[in-house]
Parts: structure tokens; C-alpha cells; sequence
């Protein structure tokens, strides 16, 4: 969204807080799952590492993590993706990884669209979790920050605490699985990362 288009947003809701809400869905569904994704990309790089760190800290003491939110898909996805990224996977297994979220069942709006405030939501933009939608939020970061590990970088993950993050995830792996022959991902369409 445009600085005009912010602003014109703003100033509408200060004088009719429907009409403002009714502008905001209507921007909302124009963008879509991409600029929801770019949003949350941009907006909480100091969050995403704090969850990078809650996890690695946790592997240092051998303990489970599990990580969700209210849908189960997008801020999951996205976080997901980035701990794929640190442990090796390519965009293709990111990919197959974030469209199983639609096996099970529906998987999107949690409830959201019963909330008279998001009357006029596009469910069917927001409800799947689209291929596409995730290729985009890696192109962007590869275009905005040029990768994964540039953002994370940014961000202030250092590259040690990739590494060690990788390290310790790939442990925990290797002691589940001791076969070293064994992929750590399985590349088939329906296969767990």
C-alpha cells in the first residue's frame, strides 16, 4: 500500500471508522496472502529471530518445540520456511512442505471471518495455503534482501547462530534417525520435511 493510500486510509477512519474498515478490506483482499506475507516479513524481523532463538535454545537443552498460530499457516509457514532454509531444504521442499497445510481440512481463517469487523474478507484468498503465495514471499526476500540468510542476517541472526541452530536441529535428527545414507528430506511431493 502507497503512502496516498495509507494516509487516505487513515484520515477516512478518523471521520468514519466503517467506511475506514470497509477501504482496509478492500486493500486487503486486492493484496492478498503476498502483501500479508511481505507485511509480516517486513514488519517483524526481531520477532522472527526471537522464535529462531526460543528454538535454539530449546535444542541446547534437548527439549521440543512447537510452534503455531491462530491458522496455522502463514506466520507458521513463514517461520518454517525460514528454519527449512537454515537446515538446507530447497524451494521446492519448502514448497511441498507449505501446501499440506490444504490435507487438512480447512485450514485458514480460524474463526476470522465470523468477525463482523472483517465483514467483506475474501475467504477463498485467504483460506488455502496457495503455492503460490509462499513462492512469492521467497522471491521476495530474495529480491528485497537478497535470500533468506541476508534477512536473517539484517535482522541480527548472525551466521553463527544459523549455523548452530542448524547444527543443533540436524543432532536431534541424527539421534531419531542414526542412518547417515538416509536423506534428512524426503524430495516427494506428499513427504515429510
Amino acid at each position: 500500500m502507497g503512502k496516498r493510500k495509507a494516509l487516505q486510509l487513515a484520515a477516512t477512519t478518523l471521520v468514519n471508522k466503517d467506511e475506514g474498515r470497509r477501504m482496509a478490506i478492500e486493500e486487503v483482499n486486492q493484496g492478498g496472502l503476498e502483501m500479508l506475507y511481505r507485511i509480516l516479513l517486513e514488519d517483524s524481523p526481531g520477532e522472527w529471530v526471537a522464535a529462531l532463538r526460543h528454538i535454539r535454545a530449546s535444542a541446547e537443552q534437548g527439549r521440543p518445540v512447537l510452534f503455531f498460530c491462530r491458522a496455522g499457516k502463514d506466520r507458521t509457514g513463514l517461520l518454517a520456511t525460514l528454519i527449512l532454509t537454515i537446515l538446507g531444504a530447497t524451494e521446492e521442499q519448502i514448497l511441498n512442505d507449505y501446501v499440506r497445510s490444504n490435507d487438512y481440512g480447512m485450514v485458514a481463517l480460524a474463526g476470522l471471518e465470523e468477525n463482523p469487523k472483517v465483514t467483506g474478507l475474501d475467504k477463498q484468498k485467504f483460506e488455502k495455503a496457495p503455492r503460490e503465495a509462499m513462492h512469492y514471499a521467497l522471491q521476495y526476500l530474495k529480491e528485497a534482501h537478497g535470500g533468506i540468510q541476508q534477512y536473517l542476517l539484517n535482522a541480527g541472526f548472525s551466521l553463527d547462530e544459523q549455523a548452530e541452530l542448524r547444527a543443533l536441529l540436524l543432532q536431534a535428527e541424527q539421534q531419531k534417525h542414526p542412518d547417515p545414507d538416509a536423506p534428512l528430506f524426503d524430495t516427494s511431493s506428499k513427504g515429510k520435511l
